[in-house]
């Protein structure tokens, strides 16, 4: 074998190396992301009523809003962070949607009023998105090869993520109480930040100013075939969850 074979087979090495543990990294750090988000989800109600809304008939109308509220901004906001991950790389939006996650799940616990957990639903709409960050750090990584298999393994990441949290979350409430469930899922999510940060690798190159103004406008993404009606299916999709 050539010495140029020889490096080009450590190279191809290297590289093999390099997706497949950032992809297990990210496949543990997705699936750590929403056990701690979903950690919450069964006891909302109960809680709403321990931090002062007594009247029965309000409790739906507040959980409805509470659940509603973090989708509001992050419709707003996900678009924004998509942009900066273009310029400033997918790596460093996982980490703030983990950790600004976690901060915000371990303030809940600390609230005194529904207002107040409002104000943190909206905040981490505007802040977390650990969903599409991963995603897309996963498709920057992976070879073409790949990539069905490694979407297809993070979207196992996230349903079960949601599976295990919601039902490890109910037992955790009624041993620990609600407060300290929503440190759990906090520090479940800082785990997931920490473990990104340190053993996911990405080699980013910032596109040129030229590059990204010729990558098209929304006007563009909409004009793809078939990404309209996608989109809308999606939407039906998660308005009737």
């Amino acid at each position: 074998m050539t010495p140029t074979a020889k490096q080009n087979t450590g190279h191809d090495t290297n590289e093999t190396s390099h997706w497949r543990s950032t992809l297990f990294v990210m496949f543990i750090a997705q699936l750590l992301s929403i056990v701690g988000f979903a950690f919450v989800l069964p006891f909302i109600p109960f809680y709403i009523r321990e931090i002062g809304v007594t009247d029965e008939k309000m409790v739906p109308i507040w959980a409805g809003i509470l659940m509603a509220a973090s989708s509001l901004t992050m419709t707003i906001f996900a678009p924004i962070w998509g942009w900066l991950s273009d310029r400033y790389g997918r790596k460093i939006m996982v980490e703030r949607a983990m950790f600004a996650g976690a901060i915000i799940t371990m303030a809940m616990g600390m609230i005194g009023n529904v207002y107040q957990l409002l104000f943190l639903r909206l905040l981490s709409g505007v802040f977390t998105g650990t969903i599409s960050a991963s995603i897309a750090l996963v498709s920057s990584v992976l070879p073409g090869t790949r990539l069905g298999f490694g979407l297809g393994l993070m979207q196992v990441a996230v349903f079960l993520g949601m599976s295990l949290g919601p039902w490890i979350g109910g037992i955790i409430a009624d041993i620990l109480g609600y407060r300290l469930t929503f440190m759990a899922g906090g520090a479940i999510l800082l785990v997931g930040g920490i473990l990104v940060m340190v053993g996911a690798k990405e080699k980013f190159i910032r596109p040129s100013a030229v590059s990204l103004k010729r990558s098209g406008s929304v006007k563009t993404l909409f004009a793809l075939p078939g990404f309209v009606s996608l989109t809308i299916v999606f939407f039906l999709f998660h308005f009737s969850i």
